[in-house]
């Protein structure tokens, strides 16, 4: 048994108890087909998201003084979902592009670093001959 409470779209929130057992779960995705979400959790969510729309609904028709005046609410609640996607569909983009510039960061540090360990060998490598070749012409100039 799941208690909901849905976020309000007007003044008052609506709360709903869903009791479900798994036959019930087990006829609704067979009725379904394939188009059933394919866990429990993802088709008890589609189904809260169902009855809600379903309420939402309810609401706008009971609250209109006619057919034509819930037609009238449903476009402008339509307009407001619209607009809200587009600045969440902005704020994604945008931070999809700050990810990617971060990435592309991180990556150019990466090779850096790699190339400068790899310059950090490539000295030592010369220290040392370099400390050879001094070492035996020491040892001639001993001799």
């Amino acid at each position: 048994m799941s208690h909901i409470a849905p976020e309000p779209t007007g003044s008052a929130s609506i709360e709903v108890e869903i009791d479900i057992d798994r036959a019930g779960l087990d006829q609704l995705r067979d009725r379904a087909g394939d188009a059933a979400p394919t866990t429990d959790e993802d088709l008890l969510r589609y189904l809260v998201y169902l009855g809600a729309g379903y309420l939402e609904a309810e609401a706008v028709r009971g609250g209109a003084s006619s057919l034509h005046g819930a037609y009238e609410r449903v476009d402008r609640m339509h307009g407001a979902v619209v607009g809200r996607s587009s600045v969440l569909s902005f704020h994604f983009g945008e931070s999809a592009r700050e990810f990617a510039e971060e990435e592309r960061a991180h990556a150019a540090h990466e090779r850096s670093a790699g190339a400068y360990e790899a310059l950090v060998g490539k000295l030592e490598a010369e220290i040392a001959v370099r400390e050879e070749r001094i070492a035996h012409l020491e040892e001639a100039l001993e001799t």
